[in-house]
């Protein structure tokens, strides 16, 4: 498991390969950059569920009134 200061200091690294040095390194970095980006599926479905959840306690907020 990495930590999040690992996986920005691998990007950091990564980033920095990708752009300088021999093709099959760059190839390499690029490789890892794309398995280090974020989920997007992961993130629309956790912002949908914080969405749902603020939208039920607002619901529940103006019940009670």
């Amino acid at each position: 498991m990495m930590n999040a200061g690992d996986v920005r200091r691998a990007r950091g690294f990564a980033e920095e390969a990708a752009s300088s040095g021999p093709e099959a390194e760059r190839e390499e970095a690029r490789a890892l950059l794309e398995r280090l980006r974020p989920d997007r599926v992961a993130m629309l479905t956790a912002a949908g569920a914080l969405l749902l959840i603020i939208v039920a306690a607002w619901v529940a907020i103006l019940r009670t009134r």
